[in-house]
């Protein structure tokens, strides 16, 4: 990817004024000749004039979008140039009244000026003026450029990600496509005073502008001349646009960054000598040897070791330890082995640090093996007192402001606090529940009842709903409904224990176990075994089943129709070759034809015209009309109920119902019968008392057709209704026998219903009744498929009504079906010659039954709904205060659950408490920067060294002001077990790492490993003026490599920063001492952000350049002979490597473009020697 870099132009144009000419003085308003074409006349010579710098009342604001300084800036670098950003990129010259010499240097009709804001120059708006004056009352020469370079000081910036010189069409191109990027852009040249206050400007470059803006209007034979003269006094000029601002010291970053000068920092930095003088009675003063111990700070010199408790005489620790035993035991009433006479006289002495945290209130210094080593540390070592002392006084100094936070945070203590109480006792119900009823739940009846959960509950990698679907295991068993059926309430259950004879909760169903196994003899395809339980449906001559334990009546012709199904289904899969076969009924019944097909198309279309106005007149829009057929054949049905279908289309009535009849014409005939008497269907209605009914019209009764069970209700009930015959109900308790003389139903012949749909012809049988709908032949049933007939939804009877369909019928005569053995027998052979050559490429499907792991399956419900381990993950997600969670702020998470780092919040859970989000170390630098980092003052100014942090001290500081901060709580009467860790940040992390975790959590181990980096951080200090002027400075590290360019992806970022008075800055890093002899070693960068575009010149001294861009970067003011205030001119271009005749206005700008500047530092410049690698 090609880097963005800027280009600059000298000028450029568009439009009419690009094309005016160089040639004499040039008028306020140039003219230019042009040929217009005229229809009729062709081309016409004519000239029109444009608008020049006297027409210009003003600048749009919204044209300036950017200026430099910004306004009301106060520590603007002096030795930057001014400058201001136009939108319009030809804006400069835009009203220039000249056309470009072959110098290229074009002028712009408005300049750039920065005039001092001092007496005698002034800015005003005076009464009736159109834009507001700037005068200067003497000294103009001196406040204003020589007008005579103002070409130098316009030019145009083009942003392309191209080095390669760009063509006039390519530039024109950019500078359209992204406006945004691309401006004009107006530079002052005067150099600027340090802590001055300027006032910069938009004027006019000509004279003839000046008047305009002042009021005047120029006289029309005025030759244009520049706005002011050379060695002019007095001036006052017209502002089109101005801004104020203050420069500030001298320096820049570049001039701040190549003052600092790397600094090997002593080793004693870091460390001051700390004097044990005399102490307690118990406490035994060291010999005068000894009497010195090294103290520490929170930074110290790189390689340096932490102090150990071992370092500190036996005799003071001993001491130091006694006087805990005193104050334990005065605690408890006891002095010296006697009671004391009041309890509220006990005697004072130093506080053992933490106590509460780990609820241990004396130090027995390796005498107990559950005393940490890090308890000991903090409480017998001074220089760990010390340090811990040091927190609480921090804490005493800003006591006010920690309460008040505190305070400010007590309402969501309480509340948490309650939450976690309820919490508890949650936790105590469910879990009480869980073991006495989840717990010992059979794995079967366990895993529809996780049903809801499912989707949520993690199992191998998967959801339970996600692996229950890669197996045979059906969906449904999670499904309510499935619950609900194998459930103690379910009915199928309650049937079971009333056969069985044993109570409800004693039957447990398997089938969920059986489908998880992938149990043959459930799939619908398999039958090793005879029908109906090991029972021969030979053996089965009679319709009650009573003797293989089922009390059931069933009918002989279901058990025969049953039998036939077994040894279809037992038969196994038929071969491919053997599935095109000839039906036997084929010779008797005959073949059909494409002439029959043809005939019968007709006879549907021409019987549909009569059939619809029959219907459309005769039937109500809400009942099926029925119409009746002789049916000789099924060519006949095939007719009848096509035309049905396009008559109740054509009539836009509803549903047709047709009643197949037996043959009432000779066989052969194929005609549609409408003379019969006509019937009409009415819908089956459950009336009260689950009476069932066919529904009538008005004023009419409802037929009664039978009486329900009354038991019956719900999904048991709409089976009932969903398979009902019309007419007697034969047994059972789904119904009562009803006479059937008593009823006015007519050739129903048994069930309404829709045959299978893979009817084929000869299946038809007379008294078969074929619902149609509207549009055609659609099954309306929807639900499981059951052998025989299905019934549709809505059951219907069929009776007498009035007549409907008229007496006229058309007639077609269709050819007989092909009976003729010759003609049959040649169709056998083609089928046979066919069915020889067919390959059906489809195999027949063979399930692969695949078993479900629902042992593992149910240990994996019982994890996750189990409390000791749901109910705390929730809880620390949900309750929450000061905008952490319970669980965040307790310290709860994977990097806390090593065995041995702390007792679990379930066994020892601590009060709720505020958290203060601050970084402590702001509290101790403001509090004496000399115990923060001893020896600081040590590093001269303007120098940059290498120094790391120190864990012990951090932790033993923390856990001062911790156990400071929950005194002083207690003591203003804050609700606190006076356990909790309210600052967990001793630095200004970066990364949004805490420093420590709780100290109640704290591990076993030294002081030092409690931290969040045990091990330390380098730290890279800085003093100077360099980052309190520039606090955005980007410092990173970066490993030092063969090669100049910087590997941007090993550069390491800062995790935390900070400073401190006067002028210190430091940076810590995640790398150690060790760490700096990898390799090359590393880098420490101090890098300057990159902004926008800024012109001007260095401060230092830079090697003078003959010229190119490439030595441009060091020149400084000191190349020149300007002084501060004074202007650049072309005279001052040969220091600066320019030509004045040749060079234009972009490389003017080139040259003085100030790049960002890098400060690179080695590591071998800063630590000396270089830490020995572990």
């Amino acid at each position: 990817m090609a880097a963005t870099v800027y280009r600059f132009l000298p000028w450029t144009r568009r439009g009419l004024v690009a094309a005016l000419p160089n040639d004499g003085a040039p008028d306020q308003r140039p003219e230019l000749a042009v040929k217009v074409v005229v229809a009729g006349a062709g081309e016409v010579p004519t000239s029109v004039r444009l608008h020049g710098p006297g027409d210009v009342v003003g600048i749009d604001p919204n044209q300036v979008v950017r200026t430099y300084p910004r306004p009301y800036t106060t520590d603007a670098e002096p030795n930057y140039l001014a400058a201001v950003d136009l939108d319009a990129p030809e804006l400069p010259w835009l009203f220039t009244p000249r056309g470009v010499p072959g110098s290229g240097h074009l002028p712009p009709w408005v300049v750039l000026v920065v005039v001092e804001d001092k007496p005698g120059v002034s800015l005003t708006v005076p009464a009736g003026a159109p834009l507001p004056q700037l005068r200067i009352e003497s000294g103009a020469a001196d406040e204003l450029p020589d007008l005579t370079d103002s070409w130098a000081w316009a030019h145009v910036q083009l942003v392309e990600p191209s080095t390669a010189t760009p063509s006039a069409q390519d530039v024109a191109i950019a500078l359209a496509a992204d406006p945004d990027r691309n401006v004009g852009r107006l530079v002052c040249p005067r150099r600027l005073a340090p802590r001055r206050r300027w006032i910069a400007a938009l004027v006019p470059a000509f004279d003839v502008g000046r008047v305009r803006g002042l009021g005047g209007t120029p006289a029309p034979d005025a030759k244009v001349g520049p706005a002011w003269e050379p060695g002019q006094d007095t001036v006052t000029l017209p502002v089109y646009f101005h801004w104020e601002f203050q420069t500030g010291p001298e320096g820049d970053f570049e001039s701040l960054a190549q003052r600092l000068k790397p600094h090997k920092a002593a080793t004693t930095v870091g460390l001051v000598p700390m004097h044990v003088g005399e102490g307690a009675p118990p406490i035994q003063v060291p010999t005068d040897q000894n009497r010195h111990l090294d103290m520490d700070g929170a930074l110290r010199a790189p390689a340096q070791s932490d102090g150990r408790l071992s370092d500190v005489p036996v005799a003071l620790r001993a001491g130091l330890k006694e006087v805990t035993r005193t104050l334990a035991d005065a605690a408890d009433g006891v002095l010296d082995g006697q009671t004391l006479a009041d309890a509220s006289r006990q005697p004072v002495g130093p506080p053992v640090y933490a106590s509460s945290h780990v609820r241990r209130w004396r130090v027995l210094d390796g005498e107990d093996p559950e005393d940490a080593e890090w308890f000991r540390e903090l409480n017998l070592d001074p220089r760990a007192r010390v340090a811990a002392g040091l927190g609480t006084e921090c804490v005493r100094v800003n006591q006010e402001d920690i309460a008040n936070a505190a305070w400010r945070q007590v309402g969501d203590v309480t509340a948490a606090e309650a939450a976690l109480q309820r919490a508890a006792l949650g936790a105590l119900v469910s879990g009480s529940f869980f073991r006495r009823h989840v717990a010992p739940m059979p794995d079967e009846a366990l895993l529809p009842l996780a049903g809801p959960m499912a989707p949520r509950t993690p199992f191998a990698g998967r959801s339970l709903t996600a692996t229950i679907a890669r197996t045979s295991l059906p969906d449904a068993v999670v499904d309510a409904g499935f619950r609900r059926a194998l459930g103690p309430a379910g009915r199928a259950v309650a049937r079971s224990a009333r056969r069985l004879g044993v109570p409800i909760g004693a039957v447990r169903p398997g089938l969920v176990s059986a489908l998880a196994k992938g149990r043959k003899d459930l799939d619908a395809t398999r039958f090793p075994r005879p029908v109906l339980s090991g029972v021969r449906p030979d053996a089965l001559t009679g319709g009650d089943l009573s003797a293989i334990g089922l009390p059931v009546q069933v009918a002989p012709e279901v058990l025969t129709r049953l039998a036939a199904s077994a040894r279809l289904l037992s038969a196994g899969p038929v071969e491919e070759s053997k599935r095109l076969v000839i039906r036997d009924e084929v010779r008797t019944v005959g073949l059909i034809g494409q002439a029959h097909v043809e005939a019968a198309r007709l006879l549907a279309s021409q019987a549909a015209g009569t059939l619809a106005g029959a219907i459309a007149s005769g039937a109500r829009p809400d009942v099926p009309a029925v119409a009746t057929v002789a049916a000789a054949s099924m060519l006949d049905a095939m007719v009848a109920q096509s035309a049905l279908a396009l008559a109740a289309t054509r009539a836009g009535g509803g549903g047709v119902g047709l009643l197949v009849e037996g043959p009432a014409f000779p066989a052969g005939a194929a005609a549609l019968d409408v003379t019969a008497p006509p019937v009409a269907v009415g819908v089956l209605d459950l009336d009260a008392g689950n009476t069932l009914v066919v529904r009538t019209g008005a004023g009419q009764a409802n037929i009664p057709v039978a009486v329900l069970d009354s038991n019956l209700s719900g999904a048991d009930l709409g089976g009932v209704l969903s398979r009902l015959p019309v007419g007697v109900f034969r047994g059972g308790r789904s119904g009562v026998p009803v006479d059937r003389t008593t009823l006015p139903v007519v050739r129903a012949g048994g069930t309404v219903a829709v045959l299978p749909e893979n009817v084929r012809p000869g299946n038809v049988r007379p008294g078969d009744a074929l619902p149609l709908r509207r549009g055609g032949l659609s099954p309306v049933l929807r639900g499981p498929v059951t052998v025989g007939p299905r019934v549709v939804p809505d059951p219907v009877v069929v009776g007498p009504v009035r007549p409907t369909v008229p007496g006229d019928r058309p007639t077609i005569v269709v050819p007989p079906l092909i009976r003729d053995a010759q003609v049959i027998s040649r169709f056998e052979a083609a089928l046979t010659l066919q069915r020889n050559v067919t390959v059906i490429a489809t195999p027949t499907p063979v399930a692969t039954l695949v078993p479900y792991d629902l042992a593992a399956a149910a240990t994996a419900i019982r994890t996750h709904v189990d409390p000791s381990v749901a109910q705390p993950l929730r809880r620390d997600a949900l309750v929450a205060f000061a905008g952490r969670a319970i669980g965040a702020l307790r310290g709860i998470g994977e990097e806390f659950t090593v065995d041995g780092w702390w007792a679990t919040h379930a066994l020892d859970r601590i009060m709720a408490y505020p958290t203060f989000p601050v970084a402590a170390s702001d509290y101790l630098s403001s509090y004496d920067s000399t115990r923060f980092c001893p020896g600081v003052d040590t590093v001269p100014s303007d120098s940059v060294t290498l120094l790391e942090t120190n864990p012990r001290f951090i932790a033993a500081f923390m856990a001062g002001l911790n156990h400071e901060t929950n005194r002083e709580l207690l003591w203003r009467g804050f609700p606190t077990d006076s356990r909790g860790t309210p600052f967990r940040h001793f630095w200004r992390r970066l990364d949004g790492k805490d420093d420590i975790p709780p100290i109640h959590g704290w591990r076993l181990g030294r002081l030092a490993e409690q931290t969040t980096d045990p091990k330390g951080n380098l730290v890279l200090l800085v003093r100077g003026d360099l980052l309190r002027r520039y606090p955005n400075t980007i410092v990173v590290a970066m490993p030092a490599a063969a090669e100049r360019k910087p590997d941007h992806d090993k550069v390491v970022k800062p995790v935390f920063a900070g400073r401190f008075d006067p002028d210190v800055s430091f940076f810590g890093f995640p790398l150690v001492d060790s760490d700096l002899q990898q390799g090359r070693g590393w880098f420490f960068a101090l890098m300057e952000p990159v902004t926008e575009p800024r012109f001007g010149l260095d401060e230092t001294k830079g090697a003078s350049s003959g010229g190119g861009v490439s030595t441009a970067n060091a020149l400084a003011w000191t190349d020149t002979d300007v002084p501060e205030g004074g202007h650049l001119g072309t005279e001052t271009f040969g220091p600066l490597g320019l030509d004045p005749g040749t060079a234009g206005a972009g490389d003017v700008a080139a040259t003085l473009f100030q790049r960002p500047f890098a400060l690179y530092v080695h590591a071998k410049h800063l630590v000396d020697p270089l830490p020995v690698q572990q």
